[in-house]
């Protein structure tokens, strides 16, 4: 049985809009969202979503509830299957019984009173004589004021912090399950931030649960993420998910980024909404959020062969969970340049200008192989058009894999040379029967001496034999005989 503090965290672990926005299409009206009611037929809108209290309530039919009760009575699920599904959309995890459950509540309890302390000493160390330097280095960054407190940008000091949080009350064990202590290789135990610019790290209710830093002296590490912990998970959390302010119903576009200072910047600017993982590669998990909150969002990478092998990871972690309705698109910038480096320098319209025109996904494998192979090249070019079957194969939904592969095979046929030393004289035309008769005999040919597709595949690839089912079978035929020579 789950304790009632549980269930009321899981409760509030996510807005109501977000998971009824799932089923009904709501609108933002004041503080409130509104649709048809999924309980009843009308015409008219008249359920209401109120986020701050936490209810929903249809003034046609009466229907009211919270978020668990829409799940069951919207679903037909039972009381712990709402909760499972509460729990996969947060990634709270359901304690096994409750023992653990009041044990690990009281442990978050505790782990949220010492992270949102230490958040305190530091933003307050930024503005004193010990963080002058940081404040004027985060300032020259062209943040403001309102910035800089908005995502409390603190300073983390030498030393200090654990005998602060000694003094109220706190001992080194819960110090270290916190992430702000570690043994080092002498067995003594140091504050694991010092000497640098601190941003806290906020789940999507705006609690701190863990900070990043950035060295303001010379280190090999230049950037440190708090360790895991039952609070932070680095692979399930986004950084800036705290500021999206449960607005996913505005017309402002979700951008992807690599940085903390990119989804700041991009906030204060106004321009979009951005997340940002914690130093690590995009999780499925993290996918799975993103998409959550927005079924179109833009993932903004470096214009260099850096961000090119960033994508090509991405592209492959993406494919396989590719479902219908959700998509993800990719805006490229200058070399170089990352969306901080764009706005500080004064570059809006430039930037905005990228985002209004994101490179879809199928265009993007497309081009990342076209870098990678030479397309001048009949052997390398058909391994391209290998290469982009095989990727989009990725594609476990049956439909959302034909329309790709259909994608792949139109670029297939518009990237066939097309050879304009051919006679075109009236002379060499024939007629459309014999044509076919001959493109026929030629198809026939290929299926009985498949070597054949190797010895002439620059020409063969110019050919329409008037058939797609035979266009891909012949273009299949060249990728088999490229792998497999002595088929």
């Amino acid at each position: 049985m789950l304790s009632d503090e549980f269930v009321k965290e899981i409760r509030e672990s996510v807005s109501l809009s977000n998971i009824i926005n799932r089923k009904v299409k709501l609108e933002k009206k004041g503080k409130n969202f509104l649709g048809l009611c999924p309980f009843h037929n009308e015409k008219t809108p008249s359920f209401n979503v109120n986020d701050e209290d936490g209810y929903y309530h249809c003034f046609g039919c009466g229907a009211h509830g919270d978020s668990i009760s829409f799940i069951r009575n919207f679903e037909n699920k039972s009381f712990m299957e709402a909760i499972q599904t509460i729990s996969d959309i947060t990634g709270i995890k359901v304690p096994a019984n409750n023992t653990e459950n009041i044990e690990a509540f009281n442990e978050r309890k505790t782990l949220g009173k010492i992270i949102d302390l230490t958040s305190k000493f530091y933003c307050e160390n930024l503005l004193s004589t010990n963080g002058k330097e940081d404040l004027a280095y985060i300032k020259s960054r062209g943040l403001n004021d309102l910035t800089i407190k908005s995502f409390k940008i603190g300073y983390a000091p030498q030393n200090g912090l654990k005998e602060h949080l000694k003094y109220h009350g706190f001992n080194d064990e819960v110090m270290i399950k916190a992430g702000l202590l570690r043994f080092d290789k002498n067995n003594n135990l140091n504050e694991i931030f010092r000497n640098r610019l601190i941003f806290p790290i906020f789940d999507k209710k705006n609690y701190p649960i863990a900070f990043g830093a950035r060295a303001m002296f010379a280190s090999r590490a230049k950037y440190l993420n708090s360790p895991n912990s039952l609070l932070f998970q680095k692979s399930e959390t986004l950084f800036g998910i705290s500021h999206l302010n449960n607005d996913k119903f505005n017309s402002k576009t979700l951008l992807i980024v690599e940085g903390y200072m990119d989804v700041i910047s991009i906030f204060q600017s106004k321009l979009a909404h951005a997340l940002a993982p914690l130093g690590t590669a995009v999780s499925e998990k993290q996918l799975q959020t993103i998409w959550n909150l927005n079924s179109k969002p833009l993932i903004c990478l470096d214009g260099d062969k850096a961000g090119e092998i960033a994508a090509w990871r991405l592209i492959n972690k993406i494919l396989p969970i590719l479902s219908i309705g959700r998509e993800m698109s990719f805006v490229w910038l200058p070399k170089n340049k990352d969306p901080d480096d764009m706005l500080r320098n004064s570059n809006n319209d430039e930037f905005l200008r990228l985002v209004n025109n994101p490179i879809s996904l199928i265009d993007t494998i497309w081009e990342i192989l076209k870098n990678k192979y030479d397309i001048d090249k009949p052997d390398t070019k058909a391994q391209l058009w290998a290469e982009a079957k095989k990727t989009v194969n990725l594609i476990k939904d049956s439909n959302l894999r034909q329309s790709y592969s259909d994608e792949v095979y139109k670029k297939i046929k518009n990237s066939r040379v097309i050879n304009h030393n051919y006679s075109t004289k009236p002379s060499n035309f024939r007629p459309s029967i014999g044509k076919k008769s001959l493109l026929d005999s030629i198809f026939i040919i290929l299926m009985y001496h498949p070597q054949l597709a190797l010895d002439f595949s620059e020409n063969i690839v110019r050919l329409d034999f008037n058939d797609n089912s035979k266009n891909k079978i012949v273009l299949m035929l060249i990728d088999m005989i490229i792998r497999y020579p002595n088929i």
